[in-house]
């Protein structure tokens, strides 16, 4: 184990240089035998601090990566190429960081780091590394360790209050706008699945933005996504609204679309039976109608509009459900 403390001093005083030189070597000789029983190493030579920040514009999909070294006043800033994670970034900016220290050569160094995922992968099994720039990461750090050079991976949990961030954060986003990108590394498997799933999303988006069916549930939900958007339940109440939010079910319309029923009006009403009609309107199920609202008043909640019924608050599901229930539709 191996810690640094920059600028360290003792101060004494006395009457001659005898003295004093006498005063200061034992000091020095108690510091040290508290040093070795506790594993610590004594160096005087300077430790450099490094900080390293990674950059993603989400819109567009730019990365960028930094390093700086507040007391030396350096400052790298390095354009990366498109669709590459945060975590690859990270990993970017150590790797390239050991570069700097390997033409340098500093002899003591702290790198901090706040990404535990990216220093659990480099401290790792090399076994276990899948992916090339841990392996250059693990080679470099050898390398420098073969030299003499200390350095020290040290992880903290977040770079806020540690001098010389801000100026890593300006140098990552102000790499953002480079024009060419300096760095090229290999895309790691999950940032390929990453830009695969990203890639089918906006190709299904386009397919449902351009699709003439399911105008009701268009209305509910403008947007695709990967996940269900229907709170967790049973698998007929799963089913059930889901056929609610497309308008599959129940009513008069859509059993005459589907050639079930000789009309699509309310036997009630004489108007036509859909999804809003049955909910809001029939006057068949006022009393059912009246306990749905109460408890719609108690949940607190107040839009009413068929988008904000179904999009899968369990407050506007489960009333809407029990009414399903109380109307002898289910």
């Amino acid at each position: 184990m191996s810690q640094f403390a920059d600028d360290s001093a003792i101060w004494l005083s006395g009457k001659s240089n005898k003295y004093l030189q006498k005063r200061i070597q034992e000091d020095i000789d108690t510091i040290s035998t508290w040093c070795d029983k506790w594993g610590f190493l004594i160096s005087q030579t300077k430790t450099v601090a490094m900080i390293f920040n990674g950059s993603k514009n989400p819109e567009n999909n730019t990365n960028a990566c930094a390093f700086v070294v507040p007391e030396l006043k350096v400052k790298k800033g390095f354009k990366l190429q498109n669709h590459v994670s945060i975590f690859m970034c990270e990993l970017t900016a150590i790797l390239l960081s050991l570069y700097w220290l390997e033409e340098f050569q500093p002899e003591n160094t702290v790198i901090f780091v706040d990404s535990l995922s990216a220093l659990k992968a480099i401290t790792g099994s090399i076994f276990k590394v899948k992916t090339q720039i841990i392996y250059d990461i693990q080679y470099i750090y050898s390398k420098l360790s073969k030299l003499g050079l200390n350095i020290i991976l040290e992880w903290i949990p977040s770079h806020v209050g540690l001098s010389g961030n801000e100026m890593a954060d300006t140098a990552a986003k102000k790499a953002l706008s480079i024009e060419t990108c300096i760095t090229s590394i290999p895309l790691y498997k999950e940032d390929i699945k990453c830009l695969c799933k990203n890639l089918l999303k906006k190709m299904w988006q386009q397919y449902w933005e351009n699709n003439t069916k399911s105008k009701q549930l268009h209305t509910i939900q403008n947007d695709v996504n990967f996940c269900i958007t229907i709170p967790k339940s049973t698998r007929e109440r799963e089913r059930t609204l889901f056929k609610l939010r497309s308008s599959y079910i129940f009513t008069n319309k859509f059993k005459y679309t589907m050639g079930k029923c000789n009309s699509e009006l309310c036997d009630t009403c004489l108007v036509v039976d859909d999804m809003q009609h049955y909910l809001f309107n029939c006057r068949k199920y006022i009393p059912q109608r009246q306990k749905m609202m109460e408890k719609f008043e108690s949940s607190g909640v107040k839009d009413l509009s068929y988008k904000n019924l179904f999009s899968g608050y369990s407050q506007t599901l489960i009333p809407i459900w029990d009414y399903l229930i109380n109307t002898g539709m289910r």
